[in-house]
């Protein structure tokens, strides 16, 4: 193969993956239940941001302010390795709804993948499926549960 040849092949294989980023991230939807329970309860405990992170930190997970701000605009899943510290941050671990906020967590972060794959895929994540919205609505009634119980509050949207 000549130069010429895996230049244009590096080239095709650069925009198509620039293609691949533009509808990963294009129509991005509104946060979901557990983006809105995080901004929730830590304006409940008035805790900024950083202080959310820092409280995380304390259980041996590095955290930080931009970390918090990507998991509460729903940009970014809560990572495994912060899910347990988060928990042990929001005082969730030794509660009767502990089983709530595994729940919240995991549906939340099986929908991101729904509409990451919409959107991959090209399709228009605007006009979702039934399982989509039944997805959402269970999502957003854990969130609410979740959210009377820690703070004395529904979310409201």
């Amino acid at each position: 193969m000549s130069l010429k040849e895996r230049i244009l092949r590096t080239q095709a294989a650069r925009n198509k993956k620039q293609e691949l980023f533009r509808k990963q991230n294009a129509g991005q939807q509104q946060r979901d239940g557990a983006a809105l329970f995080l901004l929730r309860v830590r304006s409940h405990n008035k805790w900024s941001q950083q202080d959310l992170a820092d409280e995380i930190g304390r259980f041996g997970v590095q955290c930080s302010q931009g970390v918090v701000a990507r998991w509460e605009n729903g940009s970014r899943p809560v990572s495994p390795e912060s899910f347990l510290p988060l928990a042990q941050a929001l005082d969730c671990v030794q509660r009767e709804y502990c089983a709530d906020f595994v729940r919240l967590f995991g549906l939340s972060n099986q929908l991101r993948q729904l509409e990451l794959r919409l959107r991959v895929l090209g399709l228009n994540s605007n006009n979702p499926t039934v399982q989509h919205e039944a997805l959402r609505k269970w999502i957003m009634a854990t969130a609410n549960r979740l959210s009377k119980n820690l703070t004395g509050k529904a979310i409201n949207r």
